[in-house]
């Protein structure tokens, strides 16, 4: 007889335990709380450039085009013809550094041409069509709206054969790129109802791409094993290929007036081994699960998370907070989110974020950091694209913030990490940023536009690098910390001030009295925020005979505005130039303010003066004078607004200039003394009607009048404004405000800080290695050096650590055997600035230490980085 036997109830609980154990370990996540190296590398090996081949102010024979540059493929788009002028691979392999300086020429060394159509259909018939002339000319028919270290997206307004009724400025072609993905879309916003519309695009990969491979909806085209994989986006009904023309149309339906509509071809780059990788091409965009939560200011849960399947973005909508904006009581006020990344795969996950508002507020002044779990900031850099104009209404005008990063997350892992957001002040100080700000909305949209502050209380300088705004690289330039009310005026604490601005550099005429404006002008965004920005520009002049370069930087502070600028010119070519300017303060066309006396001198004091010449003449006014001496200064001073500051926020300061370095070669001869002189315009914002609309200028010696191939000049120029009186400046700094009420409407307040911020610092155990911004190179990850001098807040970078989790910064001054922690903290411990440095694979520490001492002597304070200092010796006694 069988006997059935009984189940013991301890063992089969016991039994399931253990399997609910093993399957847990089995599919339980990593948890890792700090962003991984798979993410540095990831953002050493990618960059995305875009520019203009030719500046628009420039009249050219051949058809206008622009560049879309990546780390994986280089496109050219021909605007004039709407098509593509050459898409290649890119396999060498070039740092973010290297790609920067490449010249159209290296980048495109054969061109693989192809073709873009567009087309309304209406019952299946194509009843609009691409013109033969596509594109125009005009100044709101390109809308660059985002481009830095992640995202660039451009959008062209397009014409048709015909008349559609269409908004022409919510038509036309999108040109979204990534450094190893780019989405061409056909949007159409009808002013009519179309029944039974549909749109349809068409790219045509270039012929020398002749491997064909096809998976379900994907489709490869390459050359020696590499190339491009397409598929139709989220709104193509049917695909159709012939030959390398692939052709995607939406399904048909009614078209509603004044509704906008789109489809796209979506392309993923492959730079090897295409024929069996084709297949997971667009894997890595399948959605990661994130989650946020925020806990500063207020907590609450974020839920507005989603994910675009076009874009192959995550899309985080935070909440808007002022954080300083206009709002002194919010001044110290910071945003922080919770952040869960999960990847459930087996397989690493490549994911971009977009944090987002829409619309936005305290769009001026913010800094966004990636960090640690523990709030440590990363090092992983956040890409800032925003906007606030809208007086014309186009695709992308209106006021919106996206903030884009990318992040690889490992298989099977949840990565814990925090988003954070500054608005006026990190730490006990105000902060620096610098920003890409799109102008679409404002009437010249088509071109480039940096946007820099400190603090949250509006612009503080602001760059238009292929002058399509403004027609000077330097536009709007501000006062920090001060109102107009002594004058009568409106302007507010804690809000925007007066445009006192107005400056441009490398202005080159050729011997022909030929303006050549800079072209093929690429932004490389090397340090956004919060400590000390860092925004490198390069371009080549129109006739391609000499390369220009230049980086500018904005550091914390709390008393007034100071911006610097590296500058590099070098000759390409052998040259004559009729006029070149290497800086000038005060644009021919844009200069917003009007100086009453000139003096200049150098670390000894003035040496020379000279009242302004206001003639209109468009023309140098004086002669060449030498600025000879350490640290020669310029002082345009007595300054007064147009009408004067009796309203609105308009208000009068003194603008200065401080050579802090200067080198030249000319026909391979040493020449390091810098020259001036002075220039009168009556263009532009320059108008005659002012009062002396002078500009004054950095230029060659007296003899100088070519370059030879090799030829260079190299200069670190610092730009001030400083308020004229003491009732002007509300900020903290007492030092400041003591030295106003001493020189007040004075030369001697620029004299004060070019002597006083005059810098030197030495280390017996560390290579000092710039001495603007101050960096110092670290051993072990520790460092020492001695600062002697500096006003304010002054940066100092210590390169090269392989770790930044909890740095310690000490203090000693002068013969002190003390060592003190710098502690600026207000939220957290957290106040300093980590930048991954792409060209080291190590990170960069930046802190801003506060050089002022009483009764504003010069200061000798040294710091060691590191977390023991060792013992100072005691003075002897004598």
């Amino acid at each position: 007889m069988n006997k059935k036997l009984n189940s013991n109830p301890i063992i089969t609980r016991l039994s399931k335990i253990f399997i609910f154990l093993s399957l847990s370990f089995c599919f339980s996540q990593n948890q890792t709380t700090s962003v991984n190296q798979t993410s540095f590398d990831n953002f050493t090996n990618s960059y995305n450039y875009t520019y203009w081949n030719h500046n628009w102010l420039s009249p050219i024979s051949t058809d206008r085009s622009f560049t879309n540059y990546t780390s994986s493929y280089s496109l050219n788009i021909n605007y004039t013809k709407l098509s593509i002028n050459s898409l290649l691979i890119n396999n060498d392999n070039f740092s973010q550094k290297k790609g920067f300086s490449l010249l159209d020429s290296a980048i495109f060394p054969t061109n693989y041409t192809g073709d873009i159509d567009y087309a309304i259909l209406q019952n299946g018939v194509v009843i609009y069509e691409k013109s033969n002339s596509p594109t125009n000319v005009g100044v709101h028919d390109s809308q660059m709206a985002e481009y830095g270290v992640w995202s660039n997206r451009r959008f062209i307004s397009t014409n048709f054969n015909g008349n559609p009724p269409i908004n022409k400025y919510y038509t036309g072609i999108d040109f979204t790129n990534w450094h190893n993905r780019f989405k061409i879309t056909f949007h159409v916003k009808p002013t009519k109802d179309f029944n039974n519309g549909q749109l349809q695009l068409a790219i045509e990969i270039p012929s020398e791409y002749t491997q064909y491979y096809n998976y379900e909806q994907l489709h490869a085209y390459a050359v020696d094993n590499k190339g491009f994989v397409l598929k139709g986006g989220m709104n193509a009904k049917s695909i159709n290929i012939s030959g390398n023309k692939i052709t995607v149309t939406t399904k048909q339906q009614n078209l509603i007036k004044d509704r906008a509509y789109q489809i796209s071809i979506i392309c993923s780059v492959i730079t090897e081994n295409l024929s069996t990788q084709f297949t997971e091409a667009f894997e890595e965009e399948q959605k990661t699960v994130i989650t946020a939560s925020q806990t500063n200011p207020v907590s609450q849960e974020i839920t507005a998370i989603s994910y675009d399947a076009n874009e192959a973005i995550h899309y985080i909508d935070i909440p808007r907070y002022n954080m300083g904006y206009t709002n002194c009581a919010t001044v110290d006020e910071i945003q922080s989110i919770d952040l869960k990344l999960t990847n459930k795969t087996a397989k690493n996950k490549t994911s971009r974020l977009c944090f987002r508002q829409f619309p936005a507020i305290n769009t001026v002044g913010f800094n966004s950091m990636i960090c640690n779990n523990n709030g440590s900031p990363s090092g992983l850099p956040i890409q800032v694209s925003k906007n606030w104009h809208e007086v014309t209404s186009q695709f992308y005008s209106g006021s919106w913030i996206k903030e884009y990063t990318e992040i690889v997350i490992p298989a099977n892992t949840t990565l814990h990490l925090k988003y954070k957001r500054t608005g006026a002040k990190w730490g006990k100080t105000y902060t620096a940023s610098s920003h890409q700000l799109s102008v679409v909305g404002s009437g010249v949209p088509r071109g480039s536009w940096l946007q820099a502050a400190l603090g949250s209380f509006g612009e503080t300088v602001t760059h238009s690098p292929d002058y399509e705004f403004g027609a000077s690289i330097g536009a709007d330039l501000r006062p920090f910390l001060v109102t107009n009310e002594a004058y009568g005026g409106s302007s507010k604490q804690c809000s925007w001030t007066g445009n006192v601005g107005g400056f441009d550099m490398l202005i080159y005429e050729d011997g022909n009295g030929k303006r050549n404006h800079h072209a093929q002008v690429k932004t490389r965004f090397k340090a956004y925020s919060p400590n000390l920005t860092e925004t490198h520009i390069s371009s080549i002049s129109e006739d391609k005979k000499l390369k220009f370069d230049n980086t500018f930087y904005l550091n914390r502070s709390d008393d007034f505005t100071r911006v610097y600028y590296k500058i590099t010119v070098e000759a390409l070519e052998n040259t004559t130039f009729n006029r070149f300017d290497i800086f000038q303060l005060g644009g021919d066309s844009y200069n917003y303010y009007n100086a009453q006396k000139i003096i200049y001198g150098n670390d000894t004091g003035m040496i020379g003066q000279f009242t302004p010449t206001n003639d209109g003449s468009n023309k140098y006014t004086t002669s060449e004078i030498a600025l000879t001496g350490e640290n020669p200064w310029i002082w345009a001073g007595d300054g007064l607004y147009q009408n004067g500051a009796k309203a609105g926020i308009e208000i009068d300061t003194n603008n200065g200039i401080i050579i802090r370095e200067y080198t030249a070669n000319f026909g391979g001869v040493e020449n390091n003394t810098p020259y001036m002189m002075e220039r009168s315009s009556s263009r532009g914002f320059s108008s005659s009607v002012r009062t002396n609309p002078t500009s004054y200028c950095l230029v060659t010696p007296p003899q100088i009048t070519s370059f030879t191939k090799g030829d260079k000049i190299e200069l670190l120029v610092e730009i001030v404004v400083l308020p004229k009186q003491e009732a002007d400046y509300y900020g903290p700094n007492k030092n400041f405000s003591n030295a106003l009420a001493t020189y007040g409407n004075s030369y001697e307040l620029l004299f004060r800080e070019s002597l006083g911020n005059r810098i030197n610092a030495t280390s017996s155990t560390n290579r000092v290695s710039t001495t603007y911004p101050l960096t110092v190179e670290t051993s072990n990850n520790t460092a020492h050096v001695t600062i002697t001098g500096g006003r304010g807040y002054v940066p100092i970078v210590f390169s090269g650590l392989s770790s930044v989790t909890d740095p310690v910064l000490w203090k000693s001054s002068g013969n002190s055997s003390r060592w003190e922690i710098v502690d600026q903290s207000v939220h957290g411990k957290y106040f300093w600035q980590v930048n991954y440095n792409t060209e080291t694979n190590l990170f960069d520490l930046v802190y801003n230490v506060n050089q002022d001492i009483k009764k504003d002597k010069t200061a000798i304070i040294s710091y060691y980085l590191g977390p023991t200092p060792t013992p100072k010796t005691s003075p002897k006694k004598p």
